[in-house]
């Protein structure tokens, strides 16, 4: 995961979302995509310069992969190709969960059709599948579409498309039929050269005060998830042997069980005096109160701890 945070904080930087729900979108469509966490970085471009040359932010491209990306992945699509759909869709009002359930319900209807849905891709030739039985990328089954349907009248297109995609997902599709080249050649030259997309606009971002409030609040969740790494096996191991401690406990008599707790409440008691004293040393006041706090807590633990131990040895 390490090795695909800096893009991710980049892209948090740049949308403005939460690094965790940024950190869902990115390893969530990598992981339906194939793909490793050495492509956060390509991923994250992708997302910043779709957003940034179509209606679209990252949050609304997240809940689209989600939904299409799980099919796009398994048809062998790319992560660019799909941006090209999503953006399509988001430039017509058709974006989040509602494109991404377009988009999934349009590739399975394209790959399994029915009698009707395979009649009406055979009179317009329409297929996703080449002479050789090879899919075809998704960037290719676009610009058929967009070549063999885009040109019929509007009545015969919108039944076209009914039955093909279903009538759930026909305006999504026919927002990617009818799309403008000026549209289409702008959104697929922008993720077509999107290499460092996410580090310019987190650049830009960053220059503001928003940007530079959402850096930091990246800077610290990143800190966070790196600190974890680091003293998660530690806690791991501490939490099992209290969950030691616990069941030695719960298997000791009832009496035993209240000395155990009266030895803990005298080590709360004198907590706070201990740390009083501490408070008292001139120029370590601060660094002794803290310090105390914490001897406190352990020895509570150690003090249970150890009652623990004995009734268990003596029981």
């Amino acid at each position: 995961m390490l090795d695909g945070l800096p893009p991710i904080l980049n892209l948090a930087i740049a949308s403005g979302e939460e690094l965790g729900a940024t950190s869902d979108i990115v390893t969530d469509a990598l992981t339906a995509f194939g793909l490793k966490a050495k492509d956060a970085g390509m991923f994250s471009d992708v997302l910043a310069a779709a957003s940034s040359n179509a209606n679209t932010n990252v949050g609304m491209m997240g809940a689209t992969f989600q939904y299409a990306a799980p099919v796009a992945g398994a048809l062998g699509y790319s992560v660019q190709d799909t941006a090209i759909a999503i953006g399509l869709m988001a430039n017509a009002g058709i974006k989040a969960d509602k494109a991404g359930t377009a988009i999934r319900t349009g590739l399975t209807n394209l790959v399994k059709p029915t009698d009707a849905m395979a009649t009406a891709m055979d009179k317009y030739g329409i297929s996703v599948e080449d002479t050789n039985g090879k899919m075809k990328p998704f960037r290719q089954v676009i610009e058929e579409l967009r070549g063999k349907l885009g040109n019929l009248d509007k009545a015969t297109q919108a039944n076209v498309v009914s039955t093909i995609f279903g009538k759930e997902a026909m305006s999504g599709w026919l927002s990617v039929i009818n799309a403008s080249p000026e549209d289409v050649n702008k959104l697929t030259n922008a993720i077509d050269t999107s290499k460092g997309a996410t580090d310019k606009m987190a650049a830009t971002m960053s220059n503001n005060a928003k940007g530079s409030i959402t850096e930091m609040k990246s800077a610290l969740e990143g800190a966070g998830i790196k600190i974890f790494e680091v003293v998660a096996p530690s806690i791991t191991s501490l939490a099992k042997e209290v969950s030691k401690m616990a069941d030695k406990f719960s298997k000791l008599n009832p009496s035993t069980q209240e000395t155990i707790v009266k030895m803990a409440a005298l080590g709360i008691a004198i907590g706070p005096v201990i740390g009083g004293v501490g408070k008292l040393i001139t120029g370590f006041g601060s660094i002794l109160s803290v310090g105390s706090k914490v001897t406190g807590i352990i020895g509570k633990i150690t003090l249970a701890t150890k009652g623990v131990e004995v009734a268990t040895t003596t029981a």
